[in-house]
């Protein structure tokens, strides 16, 4: 039972735990909002948005648990090229490094569905399925060709090599 004046004081203030949880929830909140909305809207503006938001969300959570200013203004920083990139601005932080006379050649993400596709071919093949039927089975999922790999070795319903 609080008895005196400093323990009554003391159980009203907010511990530090309690702040960083407080804290934890707003952060989760936020890239809730900005990653699992629903929109129909699909363009690259759109995903611009997202990410700003969870730019913000992460610098907001950095200044309210006491991180240098500086870390949270490079998110900050960040969410700004982004936002300059949605109004037709070219911030520097996103225009892309000059390799000298080679070409720099397809995005990252590009190469990375290729790879995922490739490797779910080779999947498919190693577990059995002739390369035709294997492509005729990538074409016919939405699903990225190593998930359907994985359902294949699984032996999940929908989906064989042969």
């Amino acid at each position: 039972m609080i008895d005196d004046h400093d323990d009554i004081e003391d159980a009203r203030e907010p511990s530090p735990l309690n702040a960083l949880r407080v804290s934890i929830v707003t952060l989760s909140e936020g890239l809730e909002k900005a990653f699992d909305s629903k929109s129909d809207c699909k363009d690259v503006e759109y995903e611009r948005v997202r990410y700003i938001h969870a730019l913000h969300a992460i610098s907001d959570f950095l200044r309210a648990n006491n991180a240098p200013l500086r870390y949270a203004q490079r998110w900050n920083r960040l969410a700004v090229a982004l936002n300059d990139a949605n109004d037709g601005r070219a911030d520097p932080l996103l225009a892309p490094s000059s390799f000298g006379s080679l070409n720099a050649a397809d995005p990252t993400v590009e190469w990375l569905a290729r790879a995922d596709a490739a490797l779910g071919m080779a999947a498919l093949v190693a577990g059995g399925a002739s390369r035709v039927a294997a492509a005729k089975m990538a074409q016919a999922c939405s699903h990225p060709t190593s998930e359907i790999a994985l359902a294949v070795f699984r032996g999940e319903s929908g989906f064989s090599p042969h």
